[in-house]
């Protein structure tokens, strides 16, 4: 055909070979898909054999995680998957009331000052004090328990405001009220002898003691390896 030119084997030889080394240059610049998952990348392999350099998740549901939507990030199998790496990074969602929130966040903080307190018991005195790019500062296990005081300050100052306090003395004495009752009830359906009827308050004490003392009931009534004392005998 007129104006038409046929490639030589020689120019198609040398286009294959400039692909080729255009491959190698794209491979060798290229991180391995370790080094790119590393990086918050893709990390997929592409169809020149290099690996994706596109933001990890991009163009999906799940943004900075997993696959890019070139690289079947939208399938429902990697959702799924990007959903649970989430779960495990960020928390997975949990249904909580706010006043248990807080007072959750209040143990946890307790936690930290208790743990931070204990470390610092084996800090030597003479590194109680570090040489930083701020200066000289107090060690950072001193700094880390100021910052957890300070917290747990603020838990414990938002708690009395919200009235946590006075809501569990409320929920103390409606759980009280109820052991009442349902003792109250149990009683009235035995039929206890008049010796019984006077043993009950003491007995009940006893209990609630133990029951507030954290002390299981079960552990009181083991048999004692004791003699009874013998009653004395009573002059004629």
């Amino acid at each position: 055909m007129a104006g038409r030119t046929t490639k030589t084997a020689y120019a198609r030889m040398n286009e294959r070979n400039k692909r080729e080394a255009a491959k190698k240059r794209r491979l060798k610049t290229n991180p391995t898909k370790v080094e790119a998952k590393a990086a918050g990348k893709c990390g997929a392999k592409t169809r020149y054999g290099g690996i994706c350099k596109n933001t990890a998740g991009m163009g999906t549901t799940h943004f900075g995680i997993g696959s890019c939507k070139y690289h079947g990030g939208n399938l429902a199998n990697h959702t799924k998957h990007a959903a649970k790496q989430q779960a495990i990074m960020l928390g997975a969602p949990k249904d909580i009331d706010p006043v248990q929130a807080l007072l959750w966040c209040i143990k946890i903080t307790a936690g930290e000052v208790e743990w931070f307190t204990k470390q610092l018991e084996t800090v030597e005195t003479a590194q109680w004090y570090e040489e930083t790019l701020m200066g000289r500062q107090l060690h950072i296990l001193a700094r880390a328990r100021a910052d957890a005081i300070n917290r747990l300050a603020k838990y414990s100052a938002d708690a009395i405001k919200l009235g946590i306090a006075e809501r569990a003395v409320r929920i103390a004495e409606l759980y009280g009220t109820s052991i009442a009752n349902l003792l109250k009830g149990v009683l009235q359906d035995l039929v206890l002898t008049e010796d019984q009827q006077k043993r009950v308050p003491e007995i009940i004490k006893r209990h609630l003691i133990l029951l507030e003392s954290g002390t299981l009931t079960g552990e009181i009534h083991k048999p004692s390896t004791e003699q009874p004392a013998l009653p004395k005998r009573v002059a004629a």
